[in-house]
């Protein structure tokens, strides 16, 4: 996971919700974000050498358990960084899609994820960006 810029794109339906008993239970996307941060940076479950297709499974299977949804998607995209960190084979653009439950996940062309005229910024967990990257 050393060296790369990511992408995550997440996709996540609701419950059917009336609202006419109750409140319909949406999720405040910060802290669906706060949750795919944590998934962009290498830890002790998933340390750095994880292939990406494990780390997305991993992440769709925690955003399914812990928000109020019948379905998450989650499209990963994978650029190498300026500084060749990674393993000779795994040059360009790559990733990995994975979903649980009824959504259909994200098809976003990997041709244009990434402004490739500059490096891969470091997010902070609260700071907002806009293109959600965040890098190792």
């Amino acid at each position: 996971m050393l060296g790369v810029c990511v992408n995550f794109l997440v996709r996540y339906r609701y419950p059917q919700c009336t609202g006419t008993t109750a409140p319909c239970p949406y999720i405040n996307y910060l802290d669906v974000r706060d949750v795919v941060l944590r998934y962009a940076e290498p830890s002790a479950a998933l340390p750095a050498l994880t292939f990406w297709e494990v780390v997305n499974a991993a992440l769709v299977r925690e955003l399914a358990s812990t928000f109020n949804v019948t379905g998450v998607a989650s499209q990963l995209q994978v650029k190498q960084d300026r500084s060749g960190r990674v393993a000779a084979g795994m040059r360009g653009a790559y990733g990995s899609t994975a979903q649980a439950g009824e959504v259909s996940p994200p098809n976003e062309p990997m041709t244009g994820a990434f402004d490739y005229s500059q490096p891969c910024p470091r997010v902070a967990p609260t700071t907002l960006d806009p293109k959600g990257a965040a890098g190792h």
